[in-house]
């Protein structure tokens, strides 16, 4: 298949002769290691009968600074990684493209369609669409500062979506303002 383009951090193992050290500022090598891999040449597979299940509890605010982290590295990966969305590598291309390029768009995608749908109230159409868009992040807020009272499947998924994107955007910004660049630590410690 060919879009195998990481590995879960938990548990993951590769030909030892294939190791390179990282660089010292390499944000999420669980990613960097199977890419880097490819590039040689070979291939990262999922083994379908070996399961991983990470058990470690986190909040709110540590989930946030783990997605912000990773979007950090999502960042450093799409720039170290550019070269794989070539025609070329066929299922890499469009999984990378997909899962990080596109990724790293949506936040400033959602900023251009809240801009644009500012800059088109002049129709009915764009009103309602700003009104949607409004609704959507007003109550992502809300679910987000208040989790107890927004329990519902519909909550959680917005609220996971629209935070998920806004530590996308600040992880990003982070990483390319140099503000994001330490290895992989546990939340929790």
């Amino acid at each position: 298949m060919g879009l195998t383009i990481g590995a879960h951090g938990a548990f993951y193992l590769f030909r030892t002769h294939l190791f390179e050290n990282f660089k010292d500022n390499t944000i999420n090598d669980d990613f960097v290691l199977p890419m880097e891999i490819i590039k040689k040449g070979y291939r990262a597979n999922r083994e379908l009968r070996i399961t991983a299940i990470e058990l470690e509890k986190t909040d709110i605010n540590n989930d946030f600074k783990r997605r912000i982290r990773i979007s950090a590295g999502n960042m450093q990966q799409a720039i170290q990684f550019f070269s794989f969305i070539k025609p070329q590598y066929k299922g890499i291309a469009f999984a990378f493209f997909s899962g990080k390029i596109l990724r790293l768009a949506v936040p400033y995608l959602m900023i251009v369609c809240l801009i644009n749908s500012i800059a088109l109230m002049g129709n009915i159409l764009f009103i309602i669409i700003l009104i949607i868009q409004i609704l959507v992040y007003a109550l992502a807020l809300l679910g987000y500062l208040f989790p107890g009272f927004f329990q519902h499947k519909f909550f959680l998924l917005l609220v996971y979506f629209v935070v998920g994107h806004y530590a996308n955007f600040i992880g990003g910004i982070r990483y390319l303002l140099g503000l994001e660049s330490k290895k992989w630590t546990k939340v929790n410690s």
